[in-house]
């Protein structure tokens, strides 16, 4: 082999040999990516995994001593309000706080109108301040009283603690301290979280929630309420009569907002056994012009919505709208309670106005209810399609849908749009009627509009107007 030909060969071992290093360098590397990335993508796991299980199996808050909830050597205290029916201002969620918004102007607005009202008591369902710090307990005072300024003319108040009182600790830094909570609720109303009056010949029962936590609310000290619905129920002046029971979280499947996170089931279950309980709460925000925001099956219960804002569920196209648009559109309840009956009138207050009366009539017995689900659903029937035009138009976006409002003699609650992607599958999104704003017309003539951004539309779609009780009318 002469000496070109040798280093040819040599050439092309050597370029054979580098070949091979830089393919397992590549290899090595490769294998290192992937190692990497797998321990990456099981730490993540195992992170949402423990979050998860955090959240599911936590334990309960560790249930503190009764003596701070309530004085079992507490008597019934007994109010007298000299006239034959009884005018009650029930409200909740003002959740006052240092922030910049409505929340205190909304307050005094509403206390103006019950004081115009000449309401007799006012009942306050929890989430009187956002934080549980003294500094709001003063703000709320501070209201109370430019409002009420002779204490003689001062309607009775009676308060409870919902979540947000609990959140002293929450907020600023880790763990809670529901004790130190429970005294500066204590020290600013001179009362306890759990107490039991009589207005005339009616019993109310105020029963706070016990800690922070949607899962664990009342799970702890049941049997105090379960002895003082007793007790009022020994005590009524006519069986049948009702046993007001005011508290913050709605009982689960009863009113409008209770079917998700803000229900709790311990509640419903001890209320069921008495058909006579009329449940007053809070916590949901929900509208008060959604008429599920009373109920009617094993007991009765009504709903305030939030003197700070309305919300409503989160899964629909213009859920984000409602928060800003319902700042003004503050409700609660003023209600004329007489011998026989109870009625309930719903009121914007900023405005003044009310909603046709909600009546239920005495004694409170499950052959008497009117305000079931299957009654209402019947009495109001389907939505009117007048207009069942659809149009759409091309956007930046995607498409804009414009349609008309359905009629109906309530209101309509929402619209479910179906419609098939580009990608050939089945959508369909929810988009919320505009019942809770205070200048709601029933049976709007004008057009509505939402955007999809995503629609093959040489493909079928279709659209349903739902009122409050699932009654459906397609376009």
């Amino acid at each position: 082999m002469d000496d070109d030909a040798r280093d040819t060969q040599n050439t092309i071992l050597i370029q054979d040999g580098a070949s091979d290093l830089i393919s397992n360098e590549q290899k090595k590397n490769k294998k290192k990516k992937i190692i990497i990335i797998v321990i990456v993508v099981s730490a993540v796991v195992a992170i949402a995994l423990a979050l998860t299980l955090y959240f599911l199996l936590r334990p309960a808050p560790i249930p503190i001593d009764e003596k701070y909830y309530y004085d079992p050597n507490e008597p019934i205290m007994n109010y007298t309000v000299n006239k034959t029916i009884i005018k009650l201002g029930i409200i909740s969620d003002f959740q006052l706080n240092d922030k910049k918004n409505n929340y205190e102007r909304n307050l005094k607005k509403t206390l103006e109108t019950m004081k115009s009202e000449n309401v007799d008591a006012i009942l306050m369902a929890g989430d009187i301040v956002d934080t549980g710090y003294q500094e709001e307990y003063d703000k709320y005072k501070s209201i109370l009283n430019s409002v009420y300024t002779d204490s003689n003319t001062k309607p009775y108040i009676f308060e409870i603690m919902g979540n947000h009182e609990y959140y002293t600790t929450k907020r600023r830094k880790i763990g809670y301290d529901l004790e130190k909570n429970i005294k500066i609720f204590r020290e600013n109303f001179d009362k306890y979280p759990f107490y039991h009056t009589k207005i005339n010949q009616f019993h109310f029962i105020f029963w706070s929630m016990q800690n922070y936590d949607n899962k664990f609310e009342y799970r702890i000290h049941t049997d105090w309420i379960e002895k003082h619905i007793k007790l009022a129920e020994d005590d009524l002046k006519n069986k049948g009569d009702p046993i007001f029971i005011i508290t913050h979280a709605p009982a689960k499947f009863t009113v409008y907002g209770s079917e998700e996170e803000s229900g709790t089931t311990q509640a419903f279950d001890i209320f069921k056994k008495y058909e006579n309980v009329f449940v007053i709460s809070g916590h949901s925000h929900r509208s008060l012009r959604h008429e599920r925001s009373i109920w009617q099956q094993e007991f009765t219960a009504i709903n305030t919505q939030s003197i700070a804002y309305a919300a409503l569920s989160y899964n629909y196209t213009n859920s984000s709208d409602i928060v800003d648009k319902s700042a003004d559109s503050y409700m609660g309840f003023i209600a004329n309670l007489y011998e026989e009956k109870i009625e309930i009138k719903r009121y914007f207050f900023h405005v003044d106005t009310q909603m046709e009366p909600w009546i239920v009539p005495f004694p409170l017995k499950k052959e008497n209810f009117n305000y079931t689900i299957d009654q209402r659903k019947m009495d109001f029937g389907v939505p009117y399609i007048w207009n069942n035009n659809i149009e759409l138009t091309k956007t930046s976006n995607g498409y804009q849908v414009k349609f008309y409002h359905a009629f109906h003699n309530l209101a309509i609650h929402s619209y479910i749009f179906k419609y098939i992607d580009t990608s050939n599958k089945n959508q369909e999104i929810q988009i919320y009627g505009d019942y809770y704003l205070h200048d709601y017309k029933v049976n709007n003539t004008e057009p509505k509009y939402f955007t999809v951004s995503d629609i093959d539309i040489n493909k079928q779609y279709s659209l349903t107007a739902i009122d409050f009780f699932q009654n459906e009318a397609k376009y």
